[in-house]
């Protein structure tokens, strides 16, 4: 629910599409009764297994922690957050969240407010602390939801904050809006630079996208989920005070399950990045001791086809200086990585740090 009254990039709640088109007034409603439900596909995807610890961040009204609970999974402890403080929700008079915190703590869940998903560690309450089997951040939105390199940000903030709090087999859960999240699972691709790149976002922090299915939105629904899309406050002076509630077009929407890379799973799509880079070819120079060096600058000394890594050059140009008949080429270094969580940025850093190597070499 994304939060409009700040900003800063603190992280937000659910929300939804860049544009508004389709976007509806929504009130707070009357909030259902808790009722036993059966487990449904939710459980599974979300992570709502037994004895499972749970850090819902950015539920915004609480219905999807109650959704969760419904499933009366046997042991699972669940801690729902939200970003707004006390303050904020009284002032803007979102009382259901109110009653519905009430109803949570009643059946034994901690409920925190003003829980920043870019800074889990600083602002969680004192008595919540890691790790989290599971954390889940469903439809994240940066108040300033058109900016989307701030989307960006938000997504990379979230995963840094997370990964301080996550069991060293667990999960992150993240449920983007159609187009979003700009893997190969979209049903209408767009263009990368249109995208969130939240694969790409997650790998920095070495997380690698182990599944994504279609968000469960029916089911959730069917357990009281209500979801509020994003919360902002009016864009002229006269309404600037006023925050309101707003749904989105969740169709299409897609859950993205994240897991670390060292624990052996295998990437739902492998991340494919090409870099071109130049170098002076130093004596006894061979392509080979070149794929060596970028191996071992993205996953160690060691590393290679036991990774999950692929490494391709391509050559581009070469050039023999006439003066002193130096060598020099132009390669395009291309990684495609189904077990390493490989960014475009780390790729980049491996290829001209491998270029920079073989440079340096031809000078000694």
């Amino acid at each position: 629910r994304a939060r409009g009254d700040d900003d800063g990039g603190r992280a937000s709640g659910e929300d939804g599409s860049m544009a508004q088109d389709g976007v509806e007034d929504s009130g707070p409603g009357e909030a259902p009764a808790l009722e036993p439900a059966p487990t449904l596909l939710a459980a599974e995807l979300f992570g709502a297994q037994p004895e499972a610890r749970m850090l819902l961040v950015g539920d915004g009204n609480f219905s999807f922690a109650e959704a969760l609970l419904r499933l009366e999974v046997a042991g699972c402890q669940l801690v729902a957050t939200a970003y707004e403080t006390e303050a904020e929700l009284e002032a803007a008079g979102f009382r259901d969240v109110f009653e519905r915190a009430e109803r949570l703590r009643d059946r034994g869940m901690a409920v925190g407010l003003g829980v920043d998903a870019t800074n889990l560690a600083d602002t969680l309450p004192a008595d919540v602390v890691g790790p989290f089997d599971v954390i889940v951040f469903q439809f994240p939105q940066h108040p300033e939801r058109r900016k989307i390199h701030l989307q960006r940000q938000l997504l990379r903030g979230f995963f840094a904050s997370a990964i301080g709090q996550l069991a060293p087999e667990g999960s992150i859960v993240v449920s983007l809006c159609r187009g979003q999240g700009g893997t190969p699972a979209e049903e209408e691709p767009r263009k990368t630079s249109d995208t969130w790149q939240v694969q790409d976002a997650a790998a920095e922090f070495g997380l690698l996208l182990r599944l994504v299915q279609p968000c469960p939105i029916e089911e959730l629904e069917l357990l009281g989920y209500r979801s509020t899309g994003y919360r902002c406050r009016g864009l002229r002076p006269s309404n600037a005070e006023n925050m309101q509630d707003k749904s989105f077009n969740w169709d299409g929407s897609l859950t993205h399950v994240f897991c670390r890379d060292s624990i052996g799973a295998v990437a739902a799509y492998a991340l494919v990045w090409s870099h071109d880079v130049s170098l002076w070819e130093p004596d006894g120079f061979m392509e080979e001791h070149l794929q060596v060096a970028l191996r071992a600058a993205v996953c160690g000394e060691g590393g290679g086809a036991s990774g999950g890594l692929e490494v391709t050059l391509e050559l581009m140009d070469q050039y023999r200086r006439p003066e002193d008949g130096k060598r020099a080429r132009t390669y395009r270094l291309t990684v495609r990585a189904q077990r390493r969580a490989v960014s475009q940025a780390a790729w980049r850093r491996a290829c001209e740090g491998a270029s920079k190597q073989f440079s340096d070499a031809t000078d000694r």
